[in-house]
């Protein structure tokens, strides 16, 4: 009677036993069609190959390739017998089936965000002592619009130009509601994305050593306007200024600098941060030889940080500078940074000098500002 057996299913599953001395033992338990079938199932089904075989062994017992003998070792020897095979491809596709389900879960009318917008609680905050119909007022920032009357069909035709000013808007507690509404998801990426760089920068801060990397945050200053004291009606219009580029750099929890580049270059582009980056690599580097890497903290200003260039750049750090940097941008209106006050110190001090002193105290260039900040303040001046 023929009896279908298999100790090892690789390539075996429909052997029959034959005669009184079978070429394989019997298996002590019968293995089901389909696990054989399956090629992570196979390997580890040769776990359970005696402790003391080798690659060559198992693979001339269980007729199986060297790859699943070599990978039935490393499996058993990490994680014992009968372990499951650990995929180390990256990411599998997702069963279509499974995808097709969660987003009917998360277009639900239930579970959808679009149907929780504010207007909904605020309403339930109203209750009702508020009509809709109000007339009410709210502040927001918004384009500026200059009207321009042309004598025809559209006199007070209002246009839009670049620059962004606080806007008085009237309307309905409805129209308001309505505009919480249309900026609400705006309003939800913008606070996430901000939350998670905040704490993404504090954490490269804590992590920041003498030995490992520091964290250098810089920023552009506004240009500083060389005050006169009692100056005539045209030097307004005729006031020299001068660029100030400061960086605060955290070398540890309890030690930091602060740093400002003065210079008579007024335009805030890619060749002046580079240049700044020179001067203060060098001066870190003096301080702190055994340091291993920078990381750049910034706004994403495209004009002279997140562009093209700027990356170029910072591909090249090493080669230029000599040692290994990388950079991180804050998301977009992240408020005022440590770097913001030192230039508001420089200039606070800068005025104040000029316009409390007589006229021998005046700052007429750039080069004057510079000696004035290395004297009068703790700020290391470039």
């Amino acid at each position: 009677m023929s009896v279908r057996w298999c100790a090892h299913p690789m390539f075996h599953r429909n052997t029959t036993r034959i005669g009184s001395k079978p070429t394989h033992p019997r298996a002590d338990r019968k293995v089901d069609d389909e696990l054989a079938n399956d090629y992570d199932e196979q390997i580890r089904l040769l776990t359970l190959a005696p402790s003391n075989w080798g690659r060559l062994q198992i693979q001339d017992f269980f007729a199986c390739n060297q790859w699943q003998a070599r990978k039935a070792l490393l499996l058993r020897s990490s994680y014992g017998q009968l372990s499951r095979v650990t995929n180390f491809d990256g990411n599998q596709p997702m069963d279509p089936r499974l995808i097709d389900e969660i987003k009917r879960f998360y277009e639900d009318d239930g579970i959808s965000r679009k149907d929780n917008l504010p207007s909904k609680y605020l309403e339930g905050l109203l209750n009702n002592q508020v009509s809709r119909f109000d007339e009410v007022f709210w502040m927001i920032w918004y384009p500026s619009q200059s009207s321009s009357q042309n004598g025809g069909d559209n006199d007070n035709v209002k246009s839009t130009n670049n620059k962004i000013a606080l806007q008085r808007i009237e309307g309905s507690v409805d129209d308001l509601l309505e505009e919480i509404d249309l900026q609400w998801h705006k309003f939800l990426k913008h606070s996430y994305t901000t939350t998670q760089q905040f704490e993404y920068i504090k954490l490269i801060k804590q992590e920041a050593s003498e030995q490992n990397s520091i964290v250098i945050q810089m920023d552009f200053s506004e240009n500083h306007n060389l005050l006169i004291q009692h100056e005539v009606m045209q030097a307004h219009w005729t006031a020299a200024q001068a660029a100030i580029f400061t960086a605060d750099i955290t070398v540890s929890k309890d030690q930091h600098h602060s740093i400002a580049i003065i210079s008579d270059y007024l335009s805030h582009d890619v060749q002046f941060v580079h240049a700044a980056q020179g001067i203060i690599v060098s001066y870190l580097r003096g301080l702190h030889p055994s340091v291993k890497h920078f990381n750049y903290v910034s706004d994403g200003a495209g004009q002279h940080f997140k562009n093209n260039k700027s990356i170029l750049n910072l591909t090249y750090h090493q080669s230029d500078f000599g040692i290994h940097a990388s950079w991180t941008f804050s998301s977009t209106a992240h408020g005022k940074g440590p770097m913001d006050g030192i230039g508001a110190a420089i200039k606070y001090r800068a005025t104040r000098r000029v316009l409390s002193g007589i006229a021998e105290d005046a700052i007429l260039t750039p080069e004057q500002l510079y000696k004035f900040a290395q004297q009068d303040s703790k700020i290391k001046v470039g």
